[in-house]
């Protein structure tokens, strides 16, 4: 059996390339017997192949399209989960959020077969990922297409796999359904699971991606108790984290809702917010965070008595 280097030196993985890139079925035919004729030494040609087998999703002649779904089958078949980690999330990724609905499920329906193999091989490695990951799923999964949303839903589900929190692991199906749903009752129902919850262990980076979503949704409610609620629990996560730089990645999202929620008319609201921002404070450096003391000391200095 040729090795890679036979196979570059020969430029068949280089017609491959342009054949795949062409849109030819045969090149993507020849993929999937690549794959199989290579078996896990396949993933080391996932960066190049990888993108163009999503493309090709998208082309108008159903027989690419079959094809693309062939070899994509290929390579999942034989990939290691160290391998999509390096090689294939990133196109992933960007095939999720391309224009094209076909592209986007293609890339949707692959990613929940890669996402597999990481939690089979390196599921540490992909609870450091899932911060990563669970935005660009939470916007696909509310998608036009009823094919992207299903995938979306499978993609969070194996990402929900990797959580290691076990209070968080028991509720990740009440989360994923909040995500994808996006209704005020998913979401209340995962909320109040959330704070009927005794937690006692610490929560990880993967738990965390799937909560903090659900916290956003929450503090935009109108609720009173929703807004309150999902304040403390801002502030239970940030106190329950190994470390709370494992809270960074989700600052953007929750800051300005906790500072929306400060100027709540209810004192119930604004208290509880008050208590998760000190949480952030003592939690985080305050480099982390530069804008919220001038933030604060604006407030301050406000005419408006609700704002100070």
């Amino acid at each position: 059996v040729l090795g890679s280097c036979a196979l570059r030196s020969l430029e068949i993985l280089d017609r491959l390339e342009t054949a795949a890139g062409a849109g030819d079925p045969r090149g993507l035919e020849l993929l999937a017997a690549l794959a199989g004729v290579l078996g896990r030494r396949a993933e080391l040609h996932l960066h190049t192949y990888l993108p163009l087998i999503i493309a090709a999703a998208n082309d108008p002649t159903r027989g690419v399209r079959q094809a693309s779904a062939r070899a994509a089958e290929a390579f999942a078949a034989v990939v290691s989960g160290h391998g999509v980690r390096a090689r294939a999330l990133p196109a992933l990724l960007r095939g999720v959020e391309e224009d094209q609905w076909r592209t986007r499920a293609t890339a949707l329906g692959v990613m929940a077969g890669y996402l597999e193999a990481m939690v089979r091989d390196c599921p540490r490695q992909l609870n450091d990922e899932v911060p990563c990951i669970v935005p660009v799923l939470v916007r696909a999964a509310s998608d036009v297409r009823e094919e992207c949303r299903a995938a979306a839903r499978s993609c969070l589900l194996a990402t929900a796999a990797v959580v290691s929190s076990p209070e968080i692991k028991l509720l990740t199906g009440h989360l994923v359904e909040a995500l994808v749903e996006t209704t005020q009752e998913c979401t209340k129902v995962a909320l109040d699971k959330l704070m009927a919850t005794k937690f006692v262990n610490q929560v990880d980076a993967a738990a965390l991606a799937l909560v903090c979503p659900v916290l956003a949704a929450a503090l935009k409610h109108r609720g009173h108790d929703t807004n309150r609620h999902a304040a403390q629990i801002v502030g239970a996560m940030v106190l329950l984290v190994r470390t709370p730089r494992l809270f960074l990645p989700h600052l953007p999202l929750i800051q300005p809702l906790l500072q929306q929620a400060l100027m709540s008319p209810t004192d119930e609201i604004v208290n509880t917010a008050a208590r998760a921002f000190g949480a952030l404070a003592r939690g985080l450096p305050e480099e982390e965070i530069p804008e919220v003391v001038p933030w604060m000391q604006q407030m301050l200095r406000s005419r408006d008595p609700v704002e100070r």
